[in-house]
Order: structure tokens, then C-alpha cells, then sequence
């Protein structure tokens, strides 16, 4: 069973490779949608037309850092769409939070609006 505290998690979604082009003001914490005590829906920023290894850095409610790194392998594109003109690519993923691990069990990618909208 996850503890209370699992439910106060916000996702920032850092992309490796781009990351010395990020300008901090622009990424925005991404509140999750709780499906059950361990799965939960979230919403991550995709760059470009492929998946890479990613960071993901987890914020609990004490503000403490950790960080997960997420491989190729542990990524299942099920559509990715991308558009990068005026719309940016978004991707929906069930992530399942286990213990101190986290698991994305797919990734479908669709077309979004911009953020700051």
C-alpha cells in the first residue's frame, strides 16, 4: 500500500537532451488524476519526434529530490503525433507507483495546446 503522501506528487518532465535549452519559467508542475491507490494518470511534455531518456524529477509534499531515470526499453509508444508549428506534443501515461519505484506502463502521445494557455 502507498502511503498518503504518494498522492501529493507534481511531475517535472526534463528532457536530457534538451535540457541546456530549457528555460525553467516555461515547465509547469503537472498535477496527477488518481485512478487507484497506485496508479495514476499524468501528462508529459515530449520534444521532437522521438522518446528519449528521461528524468523525471519528483517532488513529494517536503520538497525532497529524487530522481528516476527512464530507459527506452521501459517506454511503449502506442501514437505519436507531432505538430511543431503552433501546438506542441503532448504525451498521456499510466504510471503505477510502487514502493519507490516508478513504472510507466505506456505512453500515448497526441497533439496539445501550448502551455500557459
Amino acid at each position: 500500500m502507498n502511503s498518503p503522501s504518494a498522492l501529493n506528487y507534481n511531475i517535472f518532465a526534463i528532457f536530457s537532451p534538451l535540457y541546456s535549452y530549457f528555460d525553467f519559467n516555461y515547465i509547469t508542475t503537472l498535477s496527477e488524476k488518481m485512478f487507484a491507490s497506485s496508479v495514476f494518470l499524468s501528462q508529459l511534455h515530449i520534444y521532437g519526434n522521438r522518446l528519449r531518456e528521461i528524468d523525471l524529477r519528483i517532488f513529494n509534499n517536503q520538497h525532497r529530490l529524487r530522481y528516476i531515470d527512464l530507459k527506452m526499453n521501459q517506454l511503449q509508444v502506442l501514437k505519436h503525433e507531432v505538430n511543431t508549428v503552433k501546438r506542441k506534443p503532448w504525451a498521456e501515461a499510466t504510471m503505477n507507483l510502487n514502493g519507490n519505484k516508478l513504472a510507466i506502463d505506456n505512453i500515448k502521445a497526441f497533439k496539445g495546446t501550448t502551455l500557459n494557455q
